[in-house]
């Protein structure tokens, strides 16, 4: 319903602000105290770094860039990294506080892999760095089932779990794609892939094992290797560690992968 919301209020607003498949996450991070902000919201005021003040402020639009907002003297937008941390001067109550200091926020394994608003969405920001942890693990490992505690949810309203609930199930079914639950893969894996097909690691780069697997590199080391003519064999050893599958090739290191078919 946030994002459905969301992309009425970009409808509505028109051009000023960024459409939301013109930014990515990773090329845009916005500041802490933006996850905390929704559409909606009423804050006493806001000032930026040049020193403007705004006051009776209702949040219309906000995307990782941009905030758009009513106040008392009209319509404004600004860019977020020329908004003063309203956790410095705006309490709960709406009051302003100058002795607030901004809380120190982690960043958790499952959030990390979000975009601004898949976090506002979700909620994921409410739960432990312990308990993202243990969702990102039954994302990484098909075979095994949910898990039935240690993962926070029940701190999220409906709408926040349902969302966080599709865009697990959206993650987990490209992560493994192909996959058969019915066929879980067994580790440690160990096999080979011949010398004359070796040439390096590289992301996105899939690796035919000789026990018929097939291993696609996620992480972005890159490095290159003279293949041999003779196809001698490589060792490979595959394992699972802190809810990755690592791939160790003799000689040549180790890099994250995941299975494919």
């Amino acid at each position: 319903m946030k994002i459905r919301a969301f992309l009425l209020m970009l409808a509505l607003i028109g051009t000023n602000l960024s459409s939301p498949g013109s930014l990515r996450a990773v090329d845009v991070l916005a500041p802490y105290w933006a996850y905390q902000i929704g559409i909606g919201m009423r804050l006493s005021e806001l000032r930026t770094v040049a020193g403007k003040r705004y006051t009776g402020v209702t949040v219309e639009a906000i995307d990782q860039q941009r905030i758009q907002f009513t106040h008392s003297q009209g319509r404004s937008v600004e860019f977020l990294v020329s908004i003063l941390d309203p956790n410095l001067y705006v309490g709960a109550g709406g009051a302003p506080q100058n002795d607030r200091r901004p809380r120190a926020v982690v960043v958790g394994p499952l959030a990390a892999m979000m975009s601004a608003r898949e976090r506002v969405a979700t909620g994921v920001d409410k739960l432990e760095v312990s308990e993202q942890t243990v969702l990102k693990r039954w994302l990484a490992y098909a075979s095994l089932d949910f898990p039935s505690a240690g993962t926070g949810t029940h701190k999220l309203d409906r709408q926040e779990q349902q969302a966080l609930g599709n865009w697990l199930a959206q993650k987990r079914s490209a992560w493994h794609a192909g996959e058969g639950p019915g066929a879980p893969i067994q580790l440690p894996v160990k096999s080979w892939i011949s010398g004359r097909d070796f040439t390096g690691f590289q992301q996105g780069r899939i690796f035919q094992l000789g026990n018929g697997q097939s291993w696609q590199q996620t992480d972005q080391r890159a490095a290159s290797f003279y293949s041999d003519a003779t196809g001698k064999p490589i060792p490979i050893h595959i394992r699972a560690s802190g809810g990755y599958y690592i791939m160790s090739v003799q000689g040549a290191g180790e890099i994250v992968v995941k299975p494919v078919r």
